[in-house]
């Protein structure tokens, strides 16, 4: 997408927002956000093992929200229906004086979002922190971070240092849970201001999605952050395949591949040409679907052949 002129964009979406959720879907996949704002009946529920990790995040932050005990939560409850009222909860928090907010939400135009901590360490100027039950810093966590950093640097707060506080993977309970040792503390900011000005553009690119009035391109050669695997699940609602072995089936797919296969015309695994890069795995896959029948190789089995990492 060509980039838009900011006066064209604050005019066109004066009377949208685009939150911290709806960016990390573009960024997963455009039509992602395209469905859950145009079709949402489409998108799958969430499944217990998903839940089970929606879960566990709260569970953890929990044990974080521990190491802040004189901070001001500000919070939305689904039952009070108060996520409207956030950010002028937010504002009256911090005009009261709070030193550290919980969950507070801000706004910045067509963009807003709910932050994990935000402690104050000099007159409007703040430390923003992003809390996370992994056990590294992974780059979702970076640009979700440089969004949050747009909408408060355009609320007009001043953003110091950025962290990740994640599980300290090497802590060993003994008793009574050791917070401070539970929690590594990871300084990212250099990181984040590194991906400003992109995280800028593909706001402007997100909020046209959010206007269009037909989807993107569904195709899987669009996926960027996440699994793939995560978009196929709704693609193949979208788009059932009437073949049992078409190309979207073949192993340790790629977005990449996808986009060549697609751009060639190729539909089935049984059509792949030779020209084709493929993993082990995927040849094997082919050679299956080419002389339709079954193919038992011993090595590849235990792993000294054909368990090889697939680089294409």
């Amino acid at each position: 997408m060509a980039p838009v002129s900011a006066g064209f964009m604050n005019n066109y979406f004066r009377n949208m927002q685009l939150s911290k959720s709806d960016y990390m879907l573009f960024l997963h996949h455009p039509a992602w956000l395209w469905l859950k704002k145009h079709d949402k009946a489409k998108l799958p529920e969430v499944n217990e093992a998903l839940q089970a990790m929606f879960d566990d995040g709260k569970l953890f932050e929990t044990y974080a929200d521990k190491l802040f005990p004189s901070a001001v939560r500000v919070g939305f409850s689904f039952e009070e229906r108060n996520y409207g009222t956030m950010p002028n909860r937010t504002k009256q928090a911090l005009k009261d004086g709070a030193q550290t907010i919980l969950q507070g939400r801000f706004e910045a135009g067509s963009i807003t979002c709910i932050v994990d901590v935000l402690e104050k360490v000099d007159e409007n100027e703040y430390d923003l922190i992003e809390i996370k039950s992994s056990t590294q810093v992974k780059e979702e966590h970076i640009l979700d971070l440089a969004f949050q950093t747009l909408v408060l640097e355009g609320a007009g707060l001043k953003i110091r240092k950025l962290y990740v506080y994640h599980v300290n993977n090497s802590y060993v309970r003994r008793g009574e849970i050791e917070i401070e040792q539970m929690i590594t503390r990871s300084e990212v900011t250099e990181e984040v201001r590194k991906n400003i000005e992109a995280t800028r553009e593909k706001i402007r690119q997100a909020l046209l999605v959010m206007e269009m009035s037909d989807p993107p391109d569904f195709s899987p050669r669009h996926v960027g952050l996440g699994k793939i695997d995560e978009w196929m699940a709704i693609y193949e609602i979208l788009h059932p395949q009437t073949h049992p072995h078409h190309i979207y089936k073949l192993a340790r797919l790629n977005p990449q591949l996808i986009g060549e296969l697609e751009d060639m015309g190729v539909k089935l695994i049984a059509e792949i040409p030779e020209s084709i890069k493929l993993c082990p795995k995927q040849q094997i896959q082919v050679k299956v679907r080419r002389e339709d029948k079954r193919i038992v190789n011993r090595d590849w089995e235990r792993g000294h052949s054909f368990g090889l990492e697939c680089v294409v």
